[in-house]
């Protein structure tokens, strides 16, 4: 099968989730005899540069304040003729664009990685169109692919009319956490891990207030990594909570991340939702004890090899608590736990759905 990817989330991420799915899985499918392409023209994201020489049409349209909004401007108009030339059995749009340039002949496929828009509207501004524009590519395309169960179940309930064209397909992890050496002496005091974005349902303040109610963890640093430095609000409710100096918002690559990953006492990731999440298998990867939150589709990516709790600070911290006195068997259940997820299961699974929507 011939594959392209189109630009959108290229022009929009310089780096995080979705778009690094996109990165990994077209070299996994040329890993099984497809031949993949992403045409991104101008692109922002950090990801291309290092895929294989001939999978990638496009050039770095530069870190400026107005690169993205140039990349996505022209990304459109400078895509299609670039898609069309290519041939393609499948043009896979990379986010939600309604308009998704497709040649004649060529199928349409759709990757929906959670319906967070829709759950939590008051997590985004009031005119954000992404549940408007989802909609509507779900019901352009000929099949769509959900990341997780609970993500398709999610898409049914909301948009019904896809229940006939979807599958799932589970994402991978990148294995290169798994080499980061172990290094407990990153800091001064032992540390809980959080990554990515802080706010609304991402619950961050929950664990805030967990590590300010546990006496157990007097003696412990959360450092969050990525996401932005810390909100005024952000600084008040760490001011509140006493912990003035023992929440640190940091910056990291891979690599430093895999370290702070493999340092770690546990990674605490106390979502209310997730479309999948990768960062459990990141964390599980490199050794380090998982503390989540039962809810969506979490429970299915880490299944045994976490600790739960509800969501609340009380819970986050007795789950905590668990998770510290269980260290080993977190880290040999997630060993164990990884061995479900992998780029090229995922390429299988969606090259299974491209036969789907070729009919």
């Amino acid at each position: 099968m011939r594959i392209v990817f189109d630009h959108q989330i290229f022009a929009t991420q310089r780096h995080g989730g979705i778009s690094r799915y996109v990165a990994r899985l077209a070299p996994a499918l040329e890993g099984l005899g497809h031949e993949a392409h992403i045409v991104a023209p101008l692109h922002i994201n950090s990801y291309l540069d290092a895929l294989p020489p001939g999978l990638v049409t496009g050039v770095f349209a530069g870190s400026g304040r107005w690169s993205g909004r140039l990349a996505r401007r022209l990304g459109g108009p400078l895509s299609a003729p670039l898609i069309a030339v290519r041939r393609p059995d499948i043009v896979h749009g990379t986010y939600y664009s309604p308009a998704l340039a497709a040649p004649r002949g060529a199928k349409r496929l759709l990757t929906v990685h959670d319906m967070i828009h829709e759950t939590f509207p008051a997590s985004f501004p009031a005119d954000d169109p992404t549940a408007r524009d989802k909609r509507s590519a779900v019901l352009r395309a000929d099949h769509v692919v959900c990341v997780s169960e609970n993500t398709r179940r999610d898409l049914i309930a909301l948009i019904p009319e896809a229940r006939d064209k979807c599958s799932v397909t589970l994402l991978g992890f990148d294995t290169g956490f798994a080499a980061a050496p172990h290094v407990p002496d990153v800091r001064q005091r032992p540390w809980l891990l959080f990554v990515g974005p802080r706010a609304g349902y991402k619950n961050f303040a929950a664990l805030v207030e967990a590590v300010a109610a546990s006496r157990s963890l007097d003696d412990f640093d959360v450092l969050a990594v990525g996401g932005g430095a810390l909100s005024e609000s952000e600084t008040a409710l760490i001011a509140r909570a006493g912990l003035t100096g023992r929440v640190v918002q940091m910056s990291a690559d891979d690599a430093a991340l895999g370290r702070l990953y493999a340092g770690a006492a546990a990674f605490v990731y106390p979502s209310l939702y997730e479309g999948f999440g990768i960062p459990p298998l990141e964390a599980m990867a490199a050794g380090c004890p998982v503390v989540v939150t039962r809810a969506a589709s979490v429970p299915e990516v880490c299944g045994d090899a976490a600790e739960y709790g509800d969501g609340s600070a009380a819970s986050l911290a007795a789950a905590i608590e668990r998770a510290l006195g269980r260290a080993d068997a977190l880290r040999a259940a997630g060993y164990a736990r990884l061995a479900e997820f992998s780029w090229e299961k995922c390429a299988e699974a969606t090259a299974a759905a491209y036969r789907l929507a070729l009919g």
